[in-house]
């Protein structure tokens, strides 16, 4: 017995073997194009984490002097525009120096 999907006779049509892993390779193709990108993404973001996780560091380190729980961090600030971009943080929001590490670390 010969089963499958069964399609609207509309989208039938007939292509040759040919035709056919034409399609695939350019379909794989495509796909791995799309990976390929993907991990592009993936590895920017993780530098701008790095980055991110940096910037935090040397932010704390000069605050110590003033005391952590006194310390805001405006919107301005580099680490907070990093922040911004990567979808953590509001706009408008100010943060002490241990919640921006908070943020980061956990």
């Amino acid at each position: 017995m010969n089963q499958g999907i069964l399609l609207p006779e509309s989208t039938v049509q007939f292509v040759t073997k040919q035709e056919f892993e034409s399609f695939k390779q350019r379909e794989f193709t495509k796909l791995q194009q799309d990976v390929t990108e993907l991990q592009r993404d993936v590895h920017d973001v993780q530098k701008d984490l790095h980055d991110v996780k940096d910037d935090v560091a040397a932010i704390q380190t000069k605050m110590n002097g003033f005391g952590e729980d006194m310390a805001v961090l405006r919107s301005d600030n580099r680490a907070i525009k990093r922040l911004l971009g990567l979808g953590v943080v509001l706009p408008g929001l100010t943060f002490t120096v241990r919640q921006l590490v908070e943020m980061v670390t956990y």
